[in-house]
């Protein structure tokens, strides 16, 4: 039986993270926040800093995300994620994302990556979770043209500091969705 992975050090998240890239497992990342959000899928890549997930929900991947190291709390693997990559594997799901294209050496990389392909994109911090396009990108912070709930471009763009930053998201259904209804034709007539 697998066990439940709980650990406290950078390195060791990021061991166990690489063991389970290695064997291709399906696990679950549990943020270090106050809720301890927590996030499945298949952790495909990571850098230093970085690992990119491709997330699952609802029995279909929902495109990847991408959290910094040291801001996760866990890495669970266990008999439930085990059931879950069973019938995962079952549906013949693809959990083998194109994502050559990203630069996981750093957050300023990775926004300059997403940018550069005109992707939508969510931020997620302690507070909220902000869905918009790269604007700009400096060392330590990006800037995003936003999308409010209703799928309409919010007129100021806003800056967030890649230190308060716990994941991005690219390729949900939920920013492709709004993306999608804020660009669409205007009605004619």
């Amino acid at each position: 039986m697998a066990k439940v992975l709980f650990l406290k050090a950078e390195y060791e998240i990021a061991a166990a993270l690489r063991h389970h890239m290695a064997l291709r497992s399906y696990v679950e990342l549990v943020a270090d926040n106050i809720e301890k959000t927590s996030y499945s899928g298949y952790p495909l890549r990571m850098s230093e800093r970085l690992v990119l997930l491709q997330l699952e929900d609802d029995w279909q991947m929902d495109g990847i995300r991408v959290f910094p190291i040291d801001r996760l709390a866990a890495v669970i693997h266990d008999q439930r994620t085990l059931n879950r990559q069973a019938i995962l594997e079952w549906m013949g799901v693809d959990r083998a994302a194109r994502l050559d294209w990203i630069d996981l050496s750093s957050f300023e990389s990775f926004f300059l990556s997403a940018q550069a392909r005109g992707e939508t994109v969510s931020v997620e911090d302690d507070d909220c979770l902000e869905v918009g396009v790269v604007d700009s990108v400096g060392t330590s912070t990006v800037t995003l043209r936003l999308l409010d709930v209703a799928g309409a471009w919010v007129a100021e763009p806003d800056e967030f500091p890649f230190e308060d930053i716990l994941m991005v998201g690219i390729g949900s259904r939920y920013s492709r969705v709004l993306r999608a209804y804020a660009d669409r034709d205007p009605p004619q007539g």
